[in-house]
């Protein structure tokens, strides 16, 4: 009877979590005398990791909830954590978002990058498990446990519904796809011993590119209707049973048996109140931050995160949060000294604006909680941007000095300029946002250059009537040499600058960029989508022409060149 499933697992959530010590046996159905038919996860070759394969209406998925939800019923979220990637866009495990026993749900497959950043944290995983292991003398999971009870590790399953989708080979992700199948071969071959356990389950082999090796590591199949040459390929002579299968009805064969079952099935309503009970019996058990994934991610900076980095001894510009599992802010510490100026570029205005905004936030805030003096100054000539609003207040809070005409903003940068010559620089931002500054202050450097050029020679004019009042030896003749003066030797002294340009060769004004020379004005990049040839102009190996720019799932890339290291993140939006 297999409506009695829901109400042994409400009961078996009234009852105490079983204790680990072996193998882990989940109730998922029934034998045909009417036993308990368990599904094993342990650490030995035979039940360490399995592959599932049923057709649409086959019953696999409801079998895949049986597993996962029978396991959370029964062991204790310290005992066994779940990854759970729903590639059919979350419609089977979305209820789980929030549960203590899943430490990650991937329920949207519109981003790959966070699909590799899952694999990738597992993988990592494997590594520490082998070094603790390897450390404390014990090959196994179960035997580290035994021998550590204060510092047990739980099993972990990586369950993949619809894995075909990791499994593909095209031009614009290659890599990617790549790198996926390298890492679910690390945990298929590695992570055994340690606790790390793989399930993974498609409608089809069809066109799946899933390597041998992959499959020769994942011993156990469990397989519900299914095409007769996925069958065969998964076990041998297995049409011949597959074939006469009923919906719901599993065949199995490993090491040391051969059999048929019926999964349970559970409504979709059981379901709800089923992960309500599971959560409830977790109660007051320690959990983790669960990562989520559903297509949409965005995040606020608040106040709480800017107490945070108060305490660090440089200004720091906060601009949102890494796409990994930590989600962990992405900061940048600006120094005192050589090149210690940050360059935002992206094709979209706006976005790239938001982003510099969250950066001045964070650095002005910081400042003041710190007692620090920070003299900032925005050259801003836009009218429109969604982050207006954000510039109007931080002004009128008195922490920035807004300069959005011409005149003004050629008088700053001499100024700024001279300050720097001198030495004689208060800690100071000079922050050019949006790339019409940039245009203006091109026209303004233009005309700059053909008055002073017409006028050479004669008495009516010189430098000095466009404050451009330097000693011979600077070699400063236009206000873009005074840009170029401050951005490469302001740092030294304490004045740091935030620039915003479209494209790399936009910077500073210049006929002609390369890598080297942005790289000796700007120690730090933050880029989001750009061309396609941007990337070589920065010297830095991403695709950024592939970097979304929805505002549900903005991405960036942050390279540090001093570093030569590039993280990819979510910006804060604007609140």
């Amino acid at each position: 009877d297999l409506g009695s499933a829901v109400a042994d697992f409400a009961t078996a959530c009234k009852e105490p979590y079983a204790e680990v010590d072996g193998d882990l046996e989940i109730p998922v159905g029934v034998e045909p005398g009417g036993d308990v038919a368990n599904f094993i996860l342990n650490d030995s070759a035979d039940h360490c990791h399995c592959f599932i394969i049923g057709s649409t209406g086959s019953g696999k998925s409801s079998f895949l909830h049986s597993i996962a939800m029978g396991a959370m019923m029964k062991y204790s979220p310290q005992d066994i954590q779940f990854y759970i990637m729903d590639f059919k866009q979350g419609i089977e495990f979305g209820a789980h978002k929030d549960s203590k026993h899943v430490k990650a749900l991937l329920i949207n497959n519109q981003d790959l990058q966070i699909t590799v950043e899952i694999l990738r944290d597992l993988a990592r995983e494997v590594n520490e498990r082998s070094k603790l292991f390897t450390s404390t003398g014990n090959k196994q999971i179960s035997t580290y446990n035994r021998a550590n009870p204060e510092n047990r590790k739980p099993h972990i399953v990586l369950m993949v519904d619809e894995c075909q989708e990791m499994f593909k080979s095209t031009m614009d992700n290659s890599a990617m796809y790549r790198e996926i199948s390298t890492l679910i071969q690390t945990i298929a071959h590695q992570g055994r011993a340690y606790g790390i356990h793989l399930i993974l389950a498609t409608q089809t082999l069809a066109n799946t590119e899933i390597s041998s090796d992959i499959l020769n590591d994942i011993k156990d199949r469990y397989l519900l209707q299914c095409a007769p040459s996925d069958a065969e390929r998964l076990i041998e002579g297995a049409s011949r049973t597959t074939s006469f299968l009923s919906v719901g009805q599993v065949y199995t064969k490993n090491f040391t048996e051969e059999k048929v079952f019926q999964s349970y099935f559970i409504k979709e309503t059981e379901a709800i109140g089923l992960v309500k009970d599971i959560a409830r019996k977790a109660g007051e058990v320690p959990g983790f931050k669960q990562f989520c994934f559903n297509g949409a991610q965005e995040f606020v900076l608040t106040q709480d995160m800017i107490d945070d980095i108060s305490a660090e001894r440089y200004n720091v510009a906060s601009l949102g949060r890494s796409i990994d599992l930590s989600l962990s802010p992405v900061n940048i510490k600006l120094r005192k000294d050589d090149a210690e100026n940050i360059l935002f570029l992206g094709l979209d205005q706006d976005n790239v604006a938001r982003t510099v905004m969250n950066a001045l936030v964070s650095l002005v805030q910081t400042a003041k909680n710190n007692g620090r003096i920070l003299k900032t100054y925005v050259l801003h000539f836009n009218e429109e941007g969604s982050y207006i609003p954000t510039l109007n207040r931080l002004q009128k809070d008195g922490l920035i000095e807004v300069v959005d005409n011409n005149r003004d903003a050629s008088d700053l940068l001499v100024r700024l300029a001279g300050d720097v010559i001198a030495e004689n620089v208060q800690p100071t931002l000079l922050v050019i946002l949006g790339q019409q500054s940039m245009r203006i202050l091109g026209r303004a450097i233009k005309q700059a250059q053909k008055e002073v050029t017409s006028n050479l020679g004669s008495d009516s004019m010189s430098f000095d009537d466009f404050n451009m009042s330097f000693s011979d030896d600077t070699e400063m003749k236009t206000y873009g040499d005074a840009l170029e003066k401050i951005i490469e030797c302001g740092p030294y002294l304490g004045l740091n600058t935030l620039l915003q340009v479209d494209r790399p060769k936009k910077v500073l004004l210049k006929e002609y960029v390369n890598q080297t020379y942005i790289n000796t004005m700007f120690n730090h990049v933050v880029a989001l989508q750009s061309d396609a040839g941007a990337a070589t102009e920065l010297g830095i190996d991403v695709k950024l022409d592939r970097l979304s720019a929805d505002q549900s799932r903005l991405r960036a890339i942050y390279h540090n060149y001093a570093k030569d290291k590039s993280q990819t993140f979510t910006p804060f939006i604007l609140k």
